[in-house]
């Protein structure tokens, strides 16, 4: 049996007048009552719309991991600090200020709420995993994770608390691993596609503090998107601009497009590889960005960084922007020149002792006489305007976008600093390798309501809207109020959900609230409803129509 839901129970009261129409899409959700912010910023609750909205789509999720063979599991949210040092994020999302943490008893900090469970996972498969046999393992889960984001904005799109359905996969060698990957990359894009949301787009992406292996985003174009991707209009090849790849055609034939990019700049980083610290410069054109995933995978590298003045100066002897490739040589541990410098002539670069040299070239001159730029590596980060390294025949466009779901490979990241063993085939005493997903819940909600708002308030798809039927009774008296409840008996027997407009309104902002709330389907119980005739609305196409009981019945099954 379908619920009904009256519109006098709900809480916030909906106002009379109060839904503003060009509202930001969380401010939408805001004045028809399915969201609030709380108290702290970037904090929000869902109000009993809201809930039973977020509660089709987390079903709808754990629907398409249960088929790609998950179990369902709720780890715990309040994780120690042991488990975060011994993985060794524990410092690093402290130094970002990004952790909630926990002091207990005592003055120093023990533990953290979980902005991600990656360390909690190793814990809780740790306790009963002996040997290949218990390989492989699939879980699922949906809690709320807490980040403490510097700047929280857009709503639900960047909140410091919010809902993730993750999930987390071990495995006995490479192959399980990435076959795990392809479960969790058909499992989003499943979920994804059953919201209804329309245009989700897989890219190669950075996997950021979580995995330094190749992940995966699912994504949609939107301008209200904290993401972007770059998209080649020819070869249609997409990808995080951290991890696409562009190319630098001789500039005889293709000039370059303004003055930065006939200039050669030195970055310095420090890195860690092996356990050991080097010095790391990048020489790239003067208008890129170094991509901090490449330097990693090129050196395969635990972590890189950007030096700080101190160490800058200490490691070249010279002020940060007076670095040139000259020095970076003799100075570095390790020097990294660009794909984007290989073949650039007559560039400027500068000297530490005489400024900028104009003109410059490769292995001439007293500056760069001993400087040949061998075996260029691909170290930038893609941008709009720049050639497509896939095809080579047009130039990247820049797209922002909304990150909804992410998978990454694992490997041995965490199971093998926080001694996660099992005993393979061979007998060996060996680390599983990981991978994971997350799925923002409440991102795909706002995602979702911004994606189907019209001109007349949102519009929700019926996979995931609080109600299929927006009920309203348009004649006073009893007996509309008993015609109308037979109906909704007729719809809930056949697993249609109501939400019943009774407050004591008028007729036309009763309607008004209807087309602002977006249910899929309106339907008017009247005077003429005696004679077996309803008037419906089609949320979606505006089309409204008088229909007989059995007729409606037909609209709306298609629906449920």
């Amino acid at each position: 049996m379908a619920d009904l839901i009256r519109v006098s129970t709900l809480w916030p009261p909906v106002r009379p007048r109060s839904i503003d129409l060009d509202a930001t899409t969380h401010g939408l959700l805001e004045a028809v009552g399915v969201i609030r912010e709380a108290d702290l910023a970037g904090s929000f609750a869902l109000m009993p719309l809201g809930v039973l909205i977020r509660d089709r789509i987390e079903a709808i999720i754990r629907r398409s991991f249960v088929e790609h063979g998950f179990g369902a599991i709720m780890l715990p949210v309040l994780q120690s600090r042991a488990i975060w040092e011994s993985s060794g994020r524990w410092q690093t999302y402290a130094d970002q200020e990004a952790l909630f943490r926990v002091v207990g008893r005592g003055e120093e900090a023990t533990a953290c709420l979980g902005p991600t469970s990656e360390e909690i996972s190793v814990v809780t498969v740790a306790s009963d995993l002996v040997s290949h046999r218990d390989l492989p393992v699939r879980l699922y889960q949906s809690t709320s994770k807490f980040r403490n984001e510097l700047s929280p904005r857009g709503g639900l799109l960047r909140a410091r608390e919010f809902e993730m359905a993750d999930a987390y996969t071990f495995d006995a060698d490479r192959a399980g691993m990435l076959a795990a990957v392809e479960a969790l990359n058909a499992a989003c894009q499943s979920a994804l596609s059953r919201m209804g949301l329309p245009g989700v787009q897989r890219i190669p992406a950075d996997g950021g503090d979580i995995s330094k292996a190749p992940s995966t985003e699912h994504v949609v174009r939107s301008e209200l998107g904290q993401s972007q991707f770059v998209e080649c209009p020819a070869c249609a090849y997409r990808a995080d601009p951290e991890v696409a790849v562009a190319a630098f055609p001789h500039p005889d034939r293709h000039p370059a497009a303004d003055a930065g990019a006939q200039t050669v700049k030195v970055m310095a980083f420090g890195c860690v590889r092996a356990g050991e610290e080097l010095v790391v410069s990048v020489v790239i054109r003067g208008d890129l960005q170094v991509s901090l995933r490449k330097v990693v995978e090129i050196l395969e590298a635990s972590s890189v960084r950007a030096l700080s003045e101190a160490e800058f100066r200490a490691s070249f002897s010279v002020e940060p922007h007076t670095l040139n490739p000259a020095i970076a040589l003799s100075a570095s541990d390790e020097v990294l020149f660009d794909t984007s410098v290989a073949d650039l002539r007559d560039f400027t670069t500068v000297s530490s002792a005489t400024g900028l040299i104009h003109g410059a070239n490769w292995g001439e001159g007293p500056l760069l006489d001993q400087v040949i730029p061998e075996h260029p590596v691909a170290v930038h980060a893609a941008d709009a305007g720049l050639w497509c390294g896939r095809c080579g025949e047009a130039r990247f466009e820049v797209h922002r976008a909304i990150e909804l779901g992410h998978v990454f490979e694992l490997g041995d990241r965490y199971s093998t600093p926080m001694g996660l063993r099992f005993v393979d085939r061979e007998g060996r005493d060996s680390a599983p390798l990981m991978a994971c997903s997350g799925i923002g819940v409440g991102r795909c909600l706002q995602t979702l309501a911004d994606a189907f708002r019209d001109e007349r308030g949102l519009n929700w798809p019926a996979e995931v809207a609080p109600a299929q039927v927006h009920m309203i009774v348009a004649a006073r008296g009893e007996e509309p109020e008993r015609d109308a409840m037979r109906l909704q008996g007729v719809l809930a027997a056949n697993g249609i959900s109501t939400l019943l407009d009774d407050r004591d309104v008028s007729l036309g902002e009763r309607f008004r609230y209807a087309w602002a709330l977006g249910l899929p389907h309106h339907v008017v119980v009247s005077s003429r409803t005696r004679e077996g005739v309803y008037e419906h609305t089609d949320r979606t196409t505006g089309l409204s129509q008088d229909v007989a009981e059995s007729e409606l019945l037909k609209i709306l099954k298609g629906d449920s």
